[in-house]
This record gives structure tokens, sequence and C-alpha cells, in this order.
């Protein structure tokens, strides 16, 4: 059994402890693992497991994530698809609630916050209401992408609403140009866009 196979009882056993120069090592022996086939000293630690099958995951999630290319197209497709959604209600929202032909103040102010509350209304629906449904808005299923956190699974609603309203933070869009592809809507709420296989 070579070292690595050793290090998968090692990483998760009670008696395990650090050294600096030869790093996980029997704390029994205070030497690094020289067993063949299994470990006599092994007793399974359940929280180092759950943390190892963690950072199994997040490596898993971190290796499939998208590129900045990709993401930067989900970011070019969805607003296109968004104003033209913007663009078709807000043709059938005039017909309902005309603009006002007036120079009063307050009744342009009325109609502006009736029109951003609107806006914002289909705003969340695209976002929260794909990402919530399908994982993905229609940028994504373009791209084969889609969000997760950072198990892998499809996100809680809670990270959902978080990543839509963590989207409205002044530059955000920039966020994702960084070396690891993740926007500020992503490390905020633990979440991650990868490559759909």
């Amino acid at each position: 059994m070579n070292r690595e196979e050793q290090l998968k009882f090692c990483k998760v056993c009670e008696n395990q402890k650090f050294d600096l120069k030869q790093g996980i090592i029997c704390g029994l022996t205070d030497q690094i693992a020289d067993f063949e086939e299994t470990c006599y000293d092994f007793v399974e630690n359940s929280f180092l497991r759950e943390e190892w099958e963690a950072s199994k995951k997040e490596a898993d999630v971190e290796s499939r994530m998208a590129s900045a290319g990709k993401r930067f197209g989900n970011l070019i497709l969805d607003g296109i698809f968004l104003n033209v959604i913007n663009y078709v209600l807000g043709l059938v929202l005039s017909q309902a609630y005309p603009p006002p032909v007036t120079t009063d103040f307050n009744e342009i102010l009325n109609y502006f916050l009736v029109i951003l509350f609107f806006n914002m209304m289909i705003y969340f629906a695209y976002y929260v209401g794909l990402e919530i449904t399908l994982g993905k808005t229609i940028g994504k299923m373009i791209t084969n992408t889609r969000v997760v956190n950072m198990d892998g699974q499809q996100p809680s609603v809670g990270a959902i609403i978080g990543r839509t309203f963590a989207r409205l933070i002044p530059f955000e869009p920039f966020s994702f140009l960084g070396r690891d592809a993740s926007g500020w809507h992503d490390k905020l709420t633990k979440t991650r866009v990868i490559d759909n296989y």
C-alpha cells in the first residue's frame, strides 16, 4: 500500500496528528504510516470523516467550475433575455398604466416607482424562479452550465434568493473575472456555477 492509500485511513483516524516535516503521522508511534493492508490501531473519527468527505465534494465542484468566458456569456445572454422580457411586459403595462402627461413631479415619481417595482419583480422572478426550479437561467441553458452548492447539489431557496440580491451590489458583474471565475454572488452564498456534463 502506498502513502496515498494509507492517508485515506490516516486523514480520518482518531489517532492522527500533524507534523510540519512529515505531514500526517500516527499519534501513537510519531511515525508516518507503515501498514500494508490495514492499520490495527485505526479508530475512525466521524467528524474528520465528514470534513474529509465535504472537502472531496468541494474539490470536485471547484474542478468543474465554468470558465470566465462562459460566466461572461451568461451575463450577456441573461441581460438580453431580461431586457426583452421587460420590454414586452413594459408594453403591456404601458397600456394598462399609461405614463402621466403632466409636469407634476409627484405623478412622474409615482410612475417611475411603479415601473422600477415592476422591473425588480421581473428580475427576481427570472433569477429566483429559474434557478430554484431548473438550477439555471436561460443564459446558463445556452452555455450548458448550472448553479450548485459546495456539495454539488441544488442550492437552497435561501441561497438562490441571496445570489439574486447579491447581484445588485455595484460592480458585482465584474467580480467573476478573478482567477477562479466565481463572483461575489457565488462566494457570499457558497454556490458555484459549474459545467453541466
